[in-house]
């Protein structure tokens, strides 16, 4: 690797919300690449497309970036990536979840001659300057530089703090990092992660704001008990230190979660102090053929109902994660309409008995990432999705079920009953936090009602 000290610039592109409304989200995910590009000389800047164009000076960075967060947002970067083409006759980077799994071939097809930055190695070769990881690099002067006014935006809303990378376990249904034996899950609260939250929180007190909430952005908050107990530790002692309340928030396995509070008896203790208010728990389904099916860790709905009721102990506020609809390996459907209906018996029961939060899910069995995407059986959706990428809208968890996701009608049907059944039974008791999104069928006329509608839905956190 060449290591290139002349000064340089980039910029960071986020792109807008594909469902076409504003979204107001701290992009610290760029923030962390403008820091680290850098510590090499690469002075960057990140602009976030749902508040503000496209910079008039676009063809002065030396390098452009764009980020995409999932499957999703395929539709607005292809065009976001055709813009920049015609602006500046450069073509971009391109990095995030929704693209990094994606073949050459995929990639090439999508964005044409781009550059697909599927990991830090990718992204060192695109600069040609090696680039620290991402746990030893600060954020916390570009948030103390950023624009006042945007920054106490973004910090009266949630956000997202990061913690780690990645999952020790491999759902199949799941397009996250499958990390094994945690090579990728941060094993201490890094110096440069306490950096960053001071700085926030010292923002915050600025902002005169009392609360932050921030999404923890670990997929299984329990798989490594210790460090992250010390994580929480350091939550606690700032929010002391300061006199600002946080209100944290994050996703874990129920074995994970049983373990944890079993080993790190400290736990009880620093879950409250630091603020961990909710925690949502990877359920998705109520029978052992469907966990078996998925790779879950799942063993019986009383191990569910002992993380549950250990979450009223600690004071926090357990959502139930329904994704259904699955199918197997084969394209065969794995739920039933026994197995769907359970899924809202046990959702609807376990709010009002246990006061669990229902946030339900359709199943997407093929997304880029997940085992589904390499499998010859949905070699035709996949072909579809390519020969019309605006059909990756239909990728998102919140979406109703389609006939690119779930082929046999009757059993689409079937799923999107279960699923509106519980939002219609628990929305209004403030006890479900999912809002359905109409799919995308390339019906020019149905897909203008579709983002019409889209429009109106609240976001899915």
């Amino acid at each position: 690797m060449i290591y290139n000290n002349t000064e340089q610039s980039a910029v960071m592109l986020r792109c807008a919300y594909p469902y076409g409304k504003q979204q107001t989200w701290l992009p610290t995910d760029l923030h962390k690449v403008g820091a680290r590009l850098e510590t090499v000389g690469i002075r960057t800047d990140v602009v976030d497309l749902n508040f503000d164009p496209l910079p008039g000076n676009l063809g002065d960075y030396d390098f452009i970036g764009i980020g995409v967060v999932g499957a999703p947002y395929i539709p607005v970067s292809r065009k976001l990536t055709q813009d920049v083409r015609e602006r500046t006759g450069k073509s971009p980077m391109l990095g995030g979840p929704g693209v990094e799994y994606l073949t050459p071939e995929q990639f090439n097809h999508l964005y044409g001659n781009a550059t697909q930055v599927r990991n830090d190695l990718d992204l060192s070769r695109a600069v040609k300057r090696m680039i620290p990881a991402v746990y030893g690099v600060s954020i916390a002067n570009r948030i103390k530089s950023m624009d006042s006014e945007r920054l106490k935006e973004y910090l009266e809303g949630e956000f997202s703090f990061f913690v780690s990378q990645g999952c020790k376990y491999a759902c199949d249904f799941c397009a996250a990092d499958r990390t094994r034996n945690g090579e990728k899950v941060v094993e201490k609260f890094s110096q440069a992660m306490k950096e960053d939250l001071e700085a926030i929180t010292e923002k915050a007190v600025e902002f005169g704001i009392p609360k932050l909430t921030m999404y923890i952005t670990s997929l299984d908050l329990f798989q490594n008990p210790r460090p992250f107990r010390e994580a929480l530790e350091v939550f606690a002692e700032a929010s002391k230190r300061y006199g600002v309340k946080y209100d944290l928030r994050g996703l874990s396995r129920v074995d994970s979660f049983l373990t944890a509070m079993e080993v790190e008896k400290e736990l009880y203790k620093v879950i409250p102090e630091a603020g961990l208010k909710v925690v949502g728990f990877g359920v998705d389904g109520t029978t052992e053929e469907v966990w078996r099916s998925q790779h879950k860790g799942n063993k019986r709905l009383s191990e569910v109902d002992g993380a549950f009721t250990l979450c009223s102990e600690v004071g926090i506020t357990p959502e139930a994660l329904m994704v259904m609809g699955f199918h197997d390996n084969n394209g065969v459907p794995v739920d039933n309409v026994e197995s769907l209906r359970k899924n809202v018996d046990y959702s609807i029961n376990r709010a009002e008995n246990m006061g669990v939060v229902a946030r339900p899910h359709v199943a997407k069995d093929m997304v880029p990432g997940n085992n589904g995407w390499k499998n010859p059986v949905w070699e035709k959706q996949r072909q579809q999705l390519l020969e019309n990428p605006e059909l990756f809208r239909n990728l998102d968890f919140v979406a109703l079920a389609s006939e690119i996701t779930h082929p046999d009608e009757e059993f689409r049907r079937h799923v999107n009953d279960a699923y509106l059944d519980i939002v219609k039974a628990l929305t209004p008791t403030g006890h479900c936090v999912t809002s359905p999104l109409m799919p995308y069928t390339g019906d020019e006329h149905q897909d203008r009602v579709s983002e019409a509608f889209n429009m109106l839905v609240p976001f899915d956190r």
